[in-house]
Parts: C-alpha cells; structure tokens; sequence
C-alpha cells in the first residue's frame, strides 16, 4: 500500500509542474530564484524558453544580456543592478526591506528586458531582428 501512495503523489506532482521550467539560477542568488518563482507563478509560461540564468558580478556594462550562441541563457550583472539602485533611489542598506522591494524590482524589470530579446531570437539568421526596441516592447507589455 506504501508504494502505491509514493508513485500516486509522484504523479500527481508531474502533472502539476507540466511545461513548468526548470530554470538554474548560477551561482544561487536567493532573491534573483524568488523573482523567478513570483514571476512564473503569475505567468507559469513565461521562463519556457529559458534553461539558465547566469549571475555576473561585474566585467560587463550591461544590466543584462543574452547571446545568439546560448539564447536561451539569460545573464544579470548583479554588481550593475546593484549599484543602480543605490545612486537612483538613495537607499544604501542592502539588508532593508526597502532595498530588497527596489531589488526585486530591478531584477524583474532586467529579466522582462533580456526575455524580450529571447523571444525576439530568429535561430536561422542567429540574430535579434527587433533588437533594443522589441526587447523594450516585451518589458513594457509584461506586468511586473
């Protein structure tokens, strides 16, 4: 009896994440996967495409970025986010809940902007045909 209600709860879990992605976030950033998970609980098809979300902590200007050679990579500059946040709303304290809500915020927004360029990837010319302003568009019509 033990195994039939091992293999009926297993099964009942399989169904439920159907076409839920299962996205790495690497290294671990805590509130970068509660970003995901919020954001997948709003709109559960919206990271489909994606297999990794790669953390930077500086070497690139970008918030952001994706590449025509792993498209369905999305990389965040942490270290960029960061210091954005700081000079823009004045708020320096890292461990406030304050900085956290701006945070998140930020991460959402960086993560709209670089899954605008996924879905606008055309994987025969292995280009970004609408570029910055589809990437824009995506941001803008996605309800954070």
């Amino acid at each position: 009896m033990n195994w039939f209600k091992k293999i009926s709860q297993n099964s009942v879990q399989s169904e439920y994440n159907i076409g839920t992605p299962n996205i790495n976030v690497k290294p671990l950033e805590p509130l970068v996967q509660e970003v995901i998970n919020e954001l997948t609980m709003k709109s559960p098809n919206l990271f489909y495409n994606i297999s990794d979300v790669n953390i930077d902590m500086g070497g690139q200007n970008a918030l952001g970025w994706v590449s025509n050679t792993t498209a369905n990579t999305i990389n965040l500059n942490m270290a960029r986010i960061k210091s954005d946040i700081k000079s823009q709303t004045g708020v320096s304290d890292e461990n406030s809940d304050e900085y956290k809500v701006y945070l998140k915020k930020a991460i959402a927004s960086v993560l709209m902007h670089e899954l605008g360029h996924v879905e606008d990837y055309d994987p025969v010319s292995g280009s970004f045909p609408g570029g910055e302003a589809a990437a824009e568009q995506f941001e803008r019509n996605i309800a954070l």
